[in-house]
């Protein structure tokens, strides 16, 4: 299996452990603009799943450091990447979580 399959079953693993949210007024495709900025290389669909599935986590009760760690772990990125791509999700799927997200 490769790397790339390997992120995307992780991703696929933790999506199905979190369930998917649904989306707060979202705009899909800037959302895939701005992962892809951050360095993710995920197909649309991986990204907006992971996205959602992220503020799922929070909407259950979840803490910030949690899925953060997560995000970390199931994506295979570092504590920033992973960071900034729970503040992306947050801005864009959720923002009524924002006060629990650093800057």
């Amino acid at each position: 299996m490769t790397n790339r399959h390997t992120v995307i079953a992780c991703m696929t693993v933790a999506a199905v452990i979190y369930g998917g949210a649904p989306a707060a007024r979202a705009d899909d495709e800037s959302f895939f603009a701005a992962g892809r900025a951050l360095g993710y290389q995920w197909s649309l669909d991986t990204m907006i799943e992971a996205g959602r599935s992220i503020c799922d986590s929070l909407w259950r009760g979840r803490n910030i450091d949690e899925v953060t760690f997560h995000t970390k772990r199931y994506g295979l990125v570092t504590p920033q990447q992973a960071h900034d791509f729970v503040k992306l999700s947050v801005d864009e799927y959720c923002p009524n979580f924002r006060q629990f997200v650093s800057p």
